[in-house]
């Protein structure tokens, strides 16, 4: 099942310039996730101009950019090892279209090759995970931070009437359940009360990926997060309002900038499904550990575990 969307009113409608029309409705072609991803990578960009061109940088707009600057970026990009630059010129490809710039320098088959090259020296890291200490961190900063930051109100929250204090809850309890609950974002929306089976000790998920993978277990927290839920939200059918994937993810970017995290491991609300899987899965290990040793999982690993080339160099 689906929520309903919203009825669009002819009579509600603004007439605004064409350069307003494009900017807005080209800029609407990535989802918001896709636009904060962007956001970040333009803000990387200028400051790079600003080094370059010795400016504040409050003088420099991405679109600025020359095509020579853009290869002085790339080379500078490459030779600090840096991930895949495609995110860069896609990003102000986008800005040029906004601006309605058809023949942009992006667009040449050399800046396309110069930008593949530009990855050429990355070393791969693993991203996405966060832990139980990180999302404690990113609650306490979504509850301090004013609700602007957070993309609150947005249209659809407005428009199903909830209110500012409610979606920004309902942004911390979506964050801890899906620290609990290995449940895909775009999931989240479709949940319903109905679907929380507390007898049988399962969730049941709305248009699951794999249609075999629509039972997921329940656990005490997680039966806790949704009644937490239920009394934060009052009467309705669902859980969740259906943009919380959005604001869930412009407040794990905002706690990634602010905190200083590691570059990248916020990419999207999609790291605490991972997060969630590598969680369950080291306790799963933990247990069977101790089973096996009949020890605690920290002396097994701190003691007998141990590789024996490496206790050498400590005697």
């Amino acid at each position: 099942m689906r929520q309903k969307a919203g009825r669009f009113e002819p009579e509600e409608c603004v007439q605004v310039s064409h350069a307003e029309a494009v900017a807005s409705t080209v800029g609407g072609s990535v989802v918001l996730s896709t636009q904060a991803t962007y956001d970040s990578r333009l803000r990387t960009l200028c400051r790079f101009l600003a080094w370059l061109r010795v400016v504040t940088l409050d003088l420099v707009v991405p679109t600025s950019c020359s095509e020579g600057e853009f290869f002085q970026f790339l080379y500078n990009w490459k030779l600090q090892k840096m991930g895949p630059a495609k995110g860069i010129r896609s990003a102000l490809l986008l800005e040029h279209r906004k601006l309605g710039i058809h023949d942009s320098f992006l667009l040449k088959d050399v800046v396309k090759r110069a930008t593949k090259g530009a990855s050429a020296n990355h070393v791969p890291s693993q991203k996405g995970v966060l832990s139980a200490g990180m999302v404690h961190e990113w609650a306490a900063l979504v509850d301090s931070s004013p609700f602007e930051d957070l993309n609150i109100p947005c249209e659809s929250c407005g428009l199903f009437g909830w209110t500012r204090a409610k979606v920004k809850r309902m942004v911390i309890v979506a964050g801890f359940l899906m620290f609990e609950l290995p449940i895909r974002p775009a999931n989240l929306k479709d949940l319903r009360d109905a679907d929380v089976l507390v007898a049988e000790g399962l969730v049941v998920i709305q248009r699951p990926k794999v249609e075999t993978k629509d039972r997921l277990p329940l656990t005490p927290r997680i039966v806790e997060l949704f009644q937490h839920a239920a009394a934060v939200r009052g009467a309705g059918e669902y859980v969740f309002p259906r943009c919380i994937t959005e604001h869930l993810d412009v407040a794990l970017r905002l706690a990634e900038e602010l905190y200083e995290w590691p570059p990248g491991l916020v990419w999207s609300p999609h790291c605490l499904k991972h997060s969630a899987v590598q969680n369950a899965a080291g306790k799963v290990q933990d247990a069977v550990l101790e089973f096996v040793t009949q020890t605690s999982a920290s002396v097994a690993n701190a003691t007998y575990l141990v590789p024996w080339a490496k206790s050498l160099k400590k005697t």
